[in-house]
């Protein structure tokens, strides 16, 4: 299944309610009729949207737009938390599928999932709701936690990652955040996330790389090294490092490097460092970048590596 990381913004669209239609004079039969052909998105039991707009939106609007319509017919006081909060904070997110949407209620009931809707119970103090676009969401501190505590560790270090690289949220922010609710399932998790979790990663690449370093059983690299060989001569920032064995590393992304970029990595590469690049694809099917690494390291290939040394055999964790 193909997955995607969307960061997209809401824009405007304009929904269509069965009611408003049926006045129109469309029966339930046009309107199955207009869904069936793909004319009309449903985002919520009688709501649509037409298909150029449904196109023309990323996946983090069409999210949004259902955030508010799913939420509109809610009774009680319902917050946007976990996934769709983060979303609505525009944080990214990387999905196989559209997630429901989730909000937060008070009580001590379990957590239950309707028909396009994850429903959780937990406390909420006032502190930790914001008002987004008229409606109540979970602040970005509990919105970070609430998602280590649901999401796998790979797509929660993704996420807080760029909460902290996009200074929405404070490492410290995040440590009062886990003391507010000690007694939650799962907090031991979540505190793992928020410990790996670092600002200097700078993309899903470059966080996911790091996941994958751990998984791997590598030793963790620095972050952001800057590299001042020659008082004339720049040789840039890298993404990742380890000064003692002169290696670096760089995620590319899709687009590769650009011949300035690799000129530079020459300039490294005569003043004595390694330099390693890798893109998604060696991030999907690891195994022979785990062995380009620990080879430059010069350490032998780390026993947890082995369940990723196949094609394409690494469970992403939802990514």
């Amino acid at each position: 299944m193909t997955q995607h990381c969307d960061t997209s913004p809401l824009a405007p669209p304009v929904l269509l309610h069965r009611a408003a239609l049926l006045a129109e004079g469309f029966s339930d039969n046009h309107i199955r009729r207009a869904l069936r052909e793909g004319a009309l998105t449903a985002i919520a039991p009688g709501v649509y949207l037409r298909e150029t707009e449904t196109r023309a939106l990323g996946a983090a609007a069409r999210h949004q737009v259902t955030v508010g319509a799913v939420t509109s017919r809610l009774s009680g006081d319902p917050v946007i938390s976990h996934v769709s909060a983060a979303i609505m904070h525009g944080l990214p997110f990387v999905y196989s599928e559209l997630p429901p949407v989730h909000v937060t209620r008070a009580g001590a009931a379990k957590s239950r999932r309707g028909s396009g809707l994850m429903s959780h119970r937990g406390a909420l103090t006032p502190g930790e709701v914001v008002m987004l676009g008229g409606l109540p969401v979970t602040t970005v501190a509990r919105t970070v936690v609430d998602c280590a505590l649901l999401l796998p560790f790979a797509n929660a270090v993704v996420l807080t990652d760029a909460a902290l690289h996009r200074q929405q949220v404070t490492p410290g922010a995040l440590v009062t955040q886990l003391r507010l609710h000690p007694r939650v399932p799962g907090m031991r998790t979540a505190a793992d996330v928020i410990g790996f979790a670092d600002g200097r990663s700078a993309g899903v690449g470059e966080s996911y790389s790091r996941v994958l370093l751990r998984r791997a059983g590598l030793p963790p690299p620095e972050l952001r090294v800057t590299l001042s060989e020659s008082p004339d001569q720049s040789l840039g920032v890298a993404a990742f490092g380890y000064r003692e064995q002169r290696v670096l590393g760089e995620f590319d992304g899709h687009d590769g490097p650009t011949p300035h970029v690799l000129a530079r990595d020459e300039l490294r590469r005569d003043a004595g460092w390694q330099v390693l690049r890798w893109a998604w694809t060696d991030l999907c099917s690891p195994g022979a970048l785990i062995v380009r690494l620990a080879s430059a390291l010069r350490l032998p290939i780390p026993r947890a590596a082995a369940s990723l040394l196949g094609d394409g055999d690494l469970d992403l964790g939802g990514i």
